[in-house]
């Protein structure tokens, strides 16, 4: 959370600086970005599911943001969701990374 009813915290990092910061020296980190919430994934190469492929281990971070989900002064969509559902455009993106998972 960057900030909310508990102000903003000055050690904050991402997700992507905290997983950088734990993998092993001699291993190889890569970022591929994957499917926004609410919005289809327009890219015609959709290349992240193929890479899937040769990973020793994927991690997909999905949710929504705080645009879609928060007080009602901070969501541009609405304050609270009715279901706790992730958007379906991430589900089916998890599903094809999935499918396409390194053979062991």
């Amino acid at each position: 959370m960057i900030g909310n009813y508990y102000g903003i915290s000055d050690s904050l990092v991402s997700i992507l600086e905290g997983i950088a910061g734990k993998v092993s020296l001699g291993s190889s980190l890569n970022y591929r970005s994957g499917a926004l919430p609410f919005h289809d994934n327009i890219n015609p190469l959709n290349w992240a599911p193929q890479v899937a492929k040769t990973a020793d281990a994927v991690i997909a971070v999905v949710g929504v943001s705080a645009d879609m989900e928060g007080e009602e002064v901070d969501a541009i969509a609405s304050a609270d969701r009715v279901a706790i559902t992730l958007p379906q455009n991430q589900v089916d993106y998890v599903k094809q990374l999935a499918k396409n998972k390194k053979a062991r």
